[in-house]
C-alpha cells in the first residue's frame, strides 16, 4: 500500500464512520474527511485526491448528485461508495458513473481495505500512463526514436515491464497466445485513463470490444486476427488523450476548427502506439476507424477494401456504441432508429457485409449491451 503519497477523502455526514474510516487509512495514506457535499468539493478544489470514499445518505447535495460534480468537476479522481442505504438501482446508477466500488455497510474490514488499494492502484495506473503518454507525444512531436523514448521513460518501472512485452517480439514472429494477457491488460489500463475524463464514456471501449468481438465470431475470424482486433478496439480511441477535454465533453455541436482537431485523433492514436511496436493490424486500425465505406471518412479518404477489416469492424462497433448509449448532447436512440440508421448507410458509411451480421446480431439479441459486464 502508499505510505501517504496518496491521498483520499472521506466523506460522510456521521462523525463516527467518518473517523473510524479515517483511522483505519491514515496508516497507509493521506487522509482528509468531509461532512457533507460542500466541504467535499472544497477539499477536491484545493487538495491533489486521488479517492473519494461517498456515503449516500448525506443532508444538502446528496451522494448521488455529490457523485455527479465529482465526475464532472475531478473526472480522474477515484470513488468508493460505502453506504448502508444502498439499493441495486443506486448500484447500477453507480457504475454508469464510474465509481470503483460499491460497499455495503457494515462492512468487512479486509474487503474495504481491498477495495481502496485496487483503487489506488487503478489511480497510479492512470499517473503512470498519462506520464507515459506525454513522453510519447513529445517523442512523436520531435521524431524521437524509439530508443530515446524507452531512456527517457525508464523510471515508469511498472509502465515499462508492460511496454517491454509488447516490443521485445518482433510482429512478424508473433504467436496468438504470446503475451496477449499482458498486452491485453495494458490497452485496457490505457482505455480506462481515457476514459475516465468523461462519464458518458465510461466502459465506452469495453463495449466496442465486445460487439467486435461478436463480428468476428460471426466471419470466423482467426485466433490471431480476434487477438489484434480486441487490442485495437481497447485502444481505438487513445489519440483523444491529446484533444482538448472541454471538446469531448461539449454538449452541443463542434466548430469547423473544433471538428478539424477532434479528426486529428486516429492520427495521433496510431502515431501515439508506434513506438511501442505494436502489430501494424493494430496501429492501422486505429489510423482508419473513421474511414467511411464510400471514401467519405478520414483521415486518408480510404475506401470500401482499401479500409483493413479491423478498421472496418471497429468502425461499425464504434457508431453502435455511440448510437445505443447517452451522450452529452443526445439520449441513447431506440432499437429501431439504430436499425434504419444502419440500412441507410449500409455501403455508405459501413462495410455492407458488417451491417448485414451487426443487423442479424441485434435480431438475435435485441440489446447488445444487455450480457455486458465490465
Amino acid at each position: 500500500m502508499s505510505n501517504g503519497n496518496s491521498q483520499v477523502l472521506v466523506v460522510d455526514d456521521d462523525l463516527g464512520p467518518r473517523e473510524t474510516l479515517k483511522m483505519i487509512l491514515k496508516a497507509h495514506y493521506g487522509v482528509f474527511t468531509a461532512s457533507d457535499g460542500e466541504e467535499a468539493l472544497q477539499v477536491l478544489g484545493a487538495e491533489p485526491i486521488d479517492l473519494v470514499t461517498l456515503d449516500l445518505k448525506m443532508p444538502g447535495l446528496c451522494g448521488t448528485d455529490l457523485l455527479k460534480e465529482i465526475k464532472r468537476r475531478h473526472p480522474e479522481v477515484q470513488v468508493i461508495i460505502i453506504t448502508g442505504h444502498g439499493t441495486m438501482d443506486t448500484a447500477v446508477e453507480g457504475i454508469r458513473q464510474g465509481v470503483c466500488d460499491f460497499i455495503q455497510k457494515p462492512y468487512n474490514l479486509m474487503d474495504l481495505l481491498s477495495a481502496v488499494k485496487r483503487s489506488i492502484q487503478v489511480r497510479e495506473s492512470q499517473k503512470m500512463m498519462r506520464s507515459l503518454f506525454e513522453e510519447l507525444n513529445e517523442a512523436v512531436r520531435f521524431r524521437d526514436t524509439t530508443y530515446d523514448v524507452l531512456d527517457r521513460v525508464r523510471a515508469h518501472q511498472e509502465v515499462v515491464r508492460k511496454v517491454e512485452g509488447l516490443m521485445h517480439q518482433p510482429t512478424s514472429e508473433r504467436r496468438p497466445q504470446e503475451n496477449s494477457s499482458e498486452t491485453l491488460e495494458f490497452a485496457k489500463v490505457l482505455a480506462h485513463t481515457l476514459e475516465s475524463q468523461d462519464p458518458y464514456t465510461h466502459g465506452h471501449s469495453w463495449r466496442v470490444s465486445h460487439y467486435s468481438m461478436l463480428i468476428a465470431e460471426k466471419l470466423g475470424l482467426s485466433d490471431g486476427e480476434k487477438q489484434d482486433l480486441q487490442l485495437a478496439s481497447f485502444l481505438h480511441d487513445i489519440g483523444k488523450l491529446g484533444v482538448n477535454l472541454q471538446y469531448i465533453r461539449k454538449p452541443a455541436s463542434l466548430s469547423k476548427e473544433e471538428w478539424k482537431t477532434m479528426r486529428q485523433h486516429p492520427v495521433k492514436g496510431a502515431d501515439l502506439v508506434a513506438p511501442l511496436n505494436v502489430p501494424e493490424a493494430v496501429r492501422q486500425a486505429i489510423r482508419h476507424h473513421h474511414e467511411f465505406y464510400d471514401g467519405s471518412g478520414y483521415p486518408d479518404g480510404l475506401k470500401a477494401e482499401q479500409i483493413p477489416l479491423p478498421a472496418r469492424i471497429v468502425g461499425i462497433a464504434d457508431t453502435y456504441d455511440a448510437m445505443a448509449t447517452d451522450r452529452p448532447y443526445r439520449k441513447a436512440l431506440s432499437r429501431e432508429k439504430i436499425i434504419d440508421e444502419f440500412t441507410r448507410f449500409s455501403g455508405i458509411q459501413f462495410d455492407p457485409r458488417l451491417v448485414k451480421i451487426i443487423l442479424e446480431l441485434i435480431s438475435e439479441q435485441g440489446d447488445l449491451q444487455a450480457k455486458l459486464f465490465y
